[in-house]
């Protein structure tokens, strides 16, 4: 587990976390905070095919009414180059999200229940598919659960290479 970076275009200025990246590299000087796009590694002689491939998957831990719930949260995710990117307000772009994403889209690409193989299967079909990094992401207020749940019941069963 470990940490990804703040995507400046979902909720907050870019400006702004630029900003707090600096101020952090300021106050610990000793730790590499990620940002590089691919132009600075291309610079800084990294070959991208060579780079690993994160992505990001949602999940859902639990029955629709929860993977609803949670998805209220992150319901920007389907849209948020399209029109999202450049709103100033995290409580704007939040409301444009709701406003402009059905549910069910938000839904549509997620690993959702509490069967192990669901979430197993999505896992495999991501490492297939090219990703040599999978972010799991959750909304749901019981993070304990998430975790636990993959922990005990499907990183054991994934395999990767």
């Amino acid at each position: 587990m470990g940490t990804t970076v703040t995507c400046p275009t979902l909720r907050y200025n870019p400006a702004v976390v630029a900003e707090a990246f600096a101020t952090m590299s300021h106050l610990y000087p000793n730790r590499v905070f990620p940002g590089v796009g691919s132009g600075e590694a291309l610079a800084a002689g990294k070959n991208p095919a060579n780079m690993p491939v994160l992505v990001e998957q949602y999940v859902g831990v639990g029955d629709q009414k929860a993977a609803e719930q949670a998805g209220e949260f992150r319901c920007f995710g389907p849209k948020p180059f399209k029109n999202l990117y450049n709103v100033p307000s995290p409580v704007e772009i939040q409301k444009q999200a709701e406003d402009g994403t059905p549910m069910e889209e938000v839904l549509k690409s997620r690993a959702i229940g509490t069967s192990p193989e669901v979430h197993i299967e999505k896992m495999h079909e991501l490492f297939e598919s090219g990703a040599t990094i999978v972010d799991v992401h959750s909304g749901q207020p019981d993070q304990a659960r998430v975790i636990d749940f993959y922990g005990s019941h499907v990183l054991p069963k994934v395999r990767v290479g």
